[in-house]
């Protein structure tokens, strides 16, 4: 009820997976080094950040039991499964409260339990089929589960129950990038822009959506705009980060990392970043310690290994990189990600 979830963050807008892997001509640990630098490098992600879709007053009316306010805490807390079991206890007292259905199944997909989040948000909109949250929620669980027209179909709904759903258009529009129908994306991220021009997703996403139609500059310009609408998050200073570092400009992309980390230490995607950034610019040491950082901080996260295999294939180190290399493809959740991956060790075993 309160958000527009459940897009995992490292879903692929641009379809770039074939030109990133091109020979550069030298010794093979230098053409998979490069490789995975530039992959790194232009991946990507369009984050489906926890976003008030409700003002505080509406919140405040709809959320009035003590156990429901309760468990939002807990789930804004990161503490999911305390929530769960909090809304399982709710729910078998409240049956047909709908919201509550929403709020589990946010947490259900913050937990990565996407089928129960989508079992979750259909009993809520079953309950509640006029509330356009409870299909925005869905449309996310659905990209999730890579149902793509489904989400599309949910967001659909979303927009013509509350056509001022700006964020609603923005997710709508993510998925159209997924599927590369691009004018129909840009033209969604338009319109939520026009309902709320300091959406910073909305920014960002079409930012992203302009780089893939190569106009840098009014890339640019919606990443500037991202920073202005939320200049204490480091999500957009990533972005801008990757968009310059894909022009060349290292410096700049190397500053807007060093931002996004002064405002979230923890950011394991700032980490990647940076190291790919030092890794290009010729700082292995450097590039391995962010990496080895950004696996600490997440260890299930398939690009934080890709990197580090980068690093270990710069230096000539042939085992390390076959680990890094397998252990990305393990974690990788993405068809396309992982064939990539999977393409760079087969290039490694024939050498």
């Amino acid at each position: 009820m309160r958000r527009l979830l459940i897009i995992p963050e490292w879903l692929v807008l641009l379809p770039v997976w074939r030109r990133l892997f091109k020979s550069t001509g030298l010794h093979w640990v230098f053409g998979i080094a490069t490789g995975v630098i530039w992959f790194v490098i232009l991946f990507v992600v369009l984050v489906a950040t926890t976003v008030e879709t409700l003002t505080e007053e509406e919140l405040a009316r709809k959320l009035t039991d003590p156990d429901l306010v309760q468990a939002v805490d807990l789930i804004d807390a990161g503490r999911y499964q305390e929530a769960i079991e909090l809304l399982d206890a709710y729910i078998e007292n409240h049956p047909e409260d709908g919201h509550a259905y929403n709020e589990r199944g946010f947490a259900h997909g913050k937990a990565g339990n996407v089928d129960q989040a989508l079992a979750d948000m259909n009993k809520a909109i079953e309950l509640d089929p006029e509330d356009p949250v409870f299909h925005a929620n869905r449309g996310g669980a659905n990209v999730d589960l890579g149902h793509l027209e489904e989400a599309i179909a949910d967001y659909n709904r979303a927009v013509a129950l509350r056509p001022d759903y700006a964020l609603a258009y923005s997710e709508r529009g993510y998925v159209y990038s997924l599927l590369g129908q691009l004018d129909l994306a840009l033209a969604d991220f338009n319109r939520a822009l026009e309902l709320d021009p300091d959406l910073a997703i909305a920014h960002g996403n079409r930012a992203a959506t302009y780089q893939e139609l190569t106009d840098p500059q009014v890339s640019g310009d919606d990443l500037d705009g991202a920073i202005e609408a939320r200049p204490t998050d480091p999500f957009p200073y990533i972005q801008r980060g990757i968009a310059r570092a894909n022009s060349g400009d290292f410096d700049n992309a190397l500053a807007d990392m060093n931002k996004a980390l002064e405002l979230d230490p923890r950011s394991a995607l700032a980490l990647v970043h940076r190291a790919g950034i030092a890794l290009a610019q010729g700082h292995p040491a450097e590039a391995l310690e962010d990496a080895n950082k950004a696996i600490e901080l997440a260890p299930t996260d398939p690009m934080a290994y890709a990197i580090r295999a980068t690093v270990h294939a710069g230096l000539g180190n042939v085992d390390q990189t076959r680990s890094d290399l397998d252990r990305a493809i393990s974690l990788a959740d993405n068809s396309d990600m992982r064939a990539e991956f999977e393409r760079l060790l087969e290039d490694l075993e024939s050498q």
